[in-house]
């Protein structure tokens, strides 16, 4: 068999095998690899065909699921990192030696479908306090630090018009700002796409601020170095060598506050824990969830905090490093994420009942998803 004749069973092979192996294989749902949920196959409609969201749908669920996936990653990434490039599947190598994700531009459609959300649910809700705080990702506060004299859009400049598209309906906290300027410490990992604890810690003293309640000073913290071989998404989806991150742990020194019960609610059944810290995540990949644990659609925290003051906060995983220490100002703190419940909000939270109601995410979760839009049904 020649060359030519011998490409062109290649190509037949992964134009057409490849391609019905996969159409019949089993599917996961959840990729331990790179910490995240599969695409699902997506619901056709005429509307989604005509939107596009279908085909993207479908584009998303093929490239999730394509028959030896791991593998063409993997070559793929090992073939550019021989090159010394310093990007692999939208992974960026900073002049920091720290992983930073490429955001793709703000999706207007998802960030006006979440802004009417948000205004809806304002509307229907009148009288509960509402705040919103959208955490900037590593990507935009070293972008000077970027390879290539990469540019991108400004984070704070989708952020400042996002909120003035709420209107006086919902306060929205700069959190920016302090991260900026703390951007020389060590507030985001260098390897997944989450902040530190330290990173937490400060957008838990702005928002504490605009919640008129007194943060607790960085210095009445003790500090445990939880783990200190952390590899996070950054680091499984490039390939790309960095230094693994430490984990950190912050507890209230000599304080005899306390979580006394956590509820988790995975939508099948609610399980009853002791403590926001779910230490057996420590031994495995994905050490970030040693706060809080997995993902779920509803997670009730319960303390000793003598004040009867609660709050609903709807997020994403931004959230988990920072509940530890909101909770020391309620006594009941209730968290949603929309991504993972078909149930309307209303049927997890009565609304009146919470002093304050948080709206938690960082920038990709409010540009480029349409889960805040849930708000509004």
């Amino acid at each position: 068999m020649n060359g030519k004749k011998l490409l062109a069973v290649l190509f037949s092979v992964i134009l057409v095998v490849f391609p019905l192996i996969t159409a019949f294989s089993k599917k996961a749902s959840f990729s331990e690899e790179e910490n995240r949920n599969l695409a699902q196959f997506p619901s056709f409609s005429g509307s989604a065909v005509l939107d596009k969201s279908f085909m993207n749908g479908f584009d998303s669920y093929v490239s999730d699921h394509f028959f030896g996936r791991n593998f063409w990653v993997n070559l793929k990434s090992n073939i550019e990192l021989l090159t010394m490039k310093k990007e692999n599947n939208s992974i960026l190598l900073t002049n920091k030696d720290t992983l930073v994700e490429d955001l793709g531009v703000p999706s207007q459609n998802r960030l006006a479908r979440n802004i009417d959300g948000i205004l809806t649910f304002t509307e229907n809700n009148q009288g509960t306090k509402v705040y919103m705080a959208i955490a900037p990702t590593a990507l935009d506060i070293y972008s000077d630090s970027l390879p290539y004299q990469k540019s991108t859009w400004s984070q704070k400049k989708v952020i400042d018009e996002f909120y003035a598209s709420l209107d006086k309906n919902v306060y929205g906290i700069d959190i920016h700002t302090p991260l900026l300027s703390n951007r020389d410490q060590y507030i985001y990992y260098n390897t997944d796409h989450h902040w530190t604890s330290l990173g937490a810690y400060y957008a838990y003293h702005q928002i504490a601020t605009a919640l008129d309640f007194k943060p607790y000073n960085k210095n009445q913290f003790d500090i445990e170095h939880a783990s200190n071989d952390f590899y996070g998404t950054f680091s499984s989806k490039s390939k790309i060598s960095v230094d693994p991150d430490t984990i950190d742990i912050y507890s209230l020194a000599s304080s005899e506050l306390k979580v006394t019960e956590v509820i988790v609610n995975d939508g099948k059944q609610q399980k009853s824990y002791d403590s926001l810290y779910f230490r057996d995540w420590l031994n495995k990949k994905d050490k970030y969830s040693v706060f809080l644990g997995q993902v779920q659609p509803e997670v009730t925290i319960k303390t000793n905090v003598q004040n009867n003051k609660k709050l609903l906060i709807f997020k994403d995983s931004f959230a988990h490093s920072l509940v530890p220490f909101l909770s020391l100002h309620y006594s009941e703190i209730k968290l949603i994420d929309l991504r993972y419940t078909n149930l309307n909000y209303r049927e997890l939270a009565d609304i009146d009942s919470y002093d304050n109601v948080l709206l938690l995410y960082n920038i990709d979760s409010v540009a480029n998803a349409s889960d805040i839009s849930k708000l509004g049904d």
